[in-house]
């Protein structure tokens, strides 16, 4: 239940930007989506299943992105054998910055979809 339902809601805000072209504002989605249930996520997050819940998110996100990049969308300026990794490395990356940065009163989707897309 708490996988369906994790990989749901990720799910869910990649699906509501299906058809836009831009990464940030997918990932301004993300933030958005992940902020709004932030005291689920904080309190999945406080349990024994953090560990599996940083693994559904950085599935779903690695999922997404690889995509991006399939369809030349997101471009990494790499070769064909780094880019599985730096997909890894993005995917896991956004995932620790929405678990310290969503929970933040001020947290600020659009400007830190901004900052993500600046790394």
């Amino acid at each position: 239940m708490v996988e369906w339902s994790s990989r749901r809601g990720i799910q869910r805000a990649v699906n509501m930007t299906l058809g836009v072209k831009d990464p940030e504002l997918v990932l301004e989605k993300v933030v958005e989506i992940t902020k709004e249930n932030w005291q689920i996520v904080e309190n999945l997050m406080n349990s024994q299943k953090r560990e599996y819940i940083e693994r559904i998110f950085a599935s779903t996100l690695r999922g997404y992105t690889t995509e991006l990049v399939r369809k030349n969308i997101l471009q990494l300026n790499l070769g064909d054998g780094n880019a599985e990794v730096a997909v890894q490395f993005y995917s896991n990356g956004i995932v620790g910055v929405l678990m310290e940065q969503c929970g933040k009163p001020d947290c600020d989707p659009k400007a830190l979809a901004h900052q993500l897309m600046g790394l």
